[in-house]
């Protein structure tokens, strides 16, 4: 319909048209809202699974992050982290009670990020068993792949530091510190031959506790006993700068990103609210373009 000026006039189809666009806009608005948030509260998630290393470390992986997103120089406490970690459980309870499964069916959120300790209550003082530890533990990160609904998560394994005595005792002349070795150039080795080395993070954390005057062993200075690190011992582990690197813990990429001068890439939670918001934004032009070709 014209005008007696011959301008366009709009008539009412137009309007139908315009007013159904705004409408679905706005209902496609409020719902991608309600996912664009989601994304954020699940941004730089961790899991935490294994055993007493695990469930004794509560909240102290965020809390040594200074639970700041990458890149963000953020201090804030809001990285979510929720903490499956079972006393006494063993990798082969892992992998045939598939453990890590239910963890992921009851999940809090899209997880970016899981620590995985496991092996340790499986250790005893020979080297029979560490080929089927290491088969189980490789076992628990296919059911956390297989499990995870995100496609870029990853894994961090860092194994055990040395115990703080001589856990092979009892009249025993077996030193422990060998056993601890071979166990662990199993397990990563064969972590590093496996489908999933591109995603899975190994730190060899043997030595991190040893000082020249406890070695062979560890000091106890970090250790509440033998074998479990205490409050101390846990911030120096998540104090380490491989382990907040791969976590993207803020002030220490931020220092690391001063050094090389070179900015960090980066989380796989930003990536996920990016997309959100782009999706967001092109589902608004393709609704505003709606009249217009209707109108034509």
């Amino acid at each position: 319909m014209y005008s007696l000026g011959g301008e366009t006039e709009m008539g009412p189809t137009f309007s139908l048209a315009l007013t159904l666009a705004l409408t679905v806009l706005l209902i496609t608005f409020f719902i991608n809202r309600q996912f664009y948030l989601a994304a954020d509260e699940d941004e730089g998630a961790i899991l935490v699974l294994g055993d007493s290393w695990a469930s004794l470390s509560g909240s102290f992986l965020a809390d040594v992050c200074s639970l700041g997103l990458e890149g963000s120089g953020s201090t804030s406490s809001s990285r979510p982290l929720t903490n499956n970690g079972k006393s006494g459980s063993t990798a082969q309870q892992w992998a045939s009670g598939e453990l890590a499964v239910d963890s992921f069916k009851k999940a809090k959120y899209n997880y970016d990020y899981v620590w995985l300790s496991i092996g340790g209550n499986d250790f005893n003082c020979n080297v029979e068993k560490h080929d089927t530890i290491s088969d189980n533990i490789l076992a628990v990160i296919s059911d956390i792949f297989e499990s995870s609904s995100n496609d870029n998560i990853q894994v961090l394994y860092t194994g055990y530091g040395y115990p703080s005595e001589n856990i092979c005792g009892g009249g025993s002349n077996v030193d422990v510190t060998p056993l601890f070795d071979h166990l662990s150039t199993t397990i990563l080795d064969k972590i590093g031959k496996s489908p999933y080395a591109d995603k899975v993070l190994t730190v060899n954390i043997l030595s991190l506790y040893v000082t020249n005057e406890s070695e062979p062993y560890s000091d106890k200075t970090w250790y509440a006993d033998d074998i479990h690190i205490n409050e101390a011992g846990y911030i120096k582990l998540f104090s380490n700068s491989e382990i907040q690197q791969f976590f993207g813990c803020s002030i220490i990429t931020d220092i690391e990103d001063d050094k090389n001068g070179s900015a960090a890439p980066p989380s796989s939670g930003h990536s996920k609210s990016s997309k959100m918001f782009s999706r967001m934004v092109v589902q608004v032009l393709l609704f505003l373009l709606i009249p217009i070709v209707l109108y034509k």
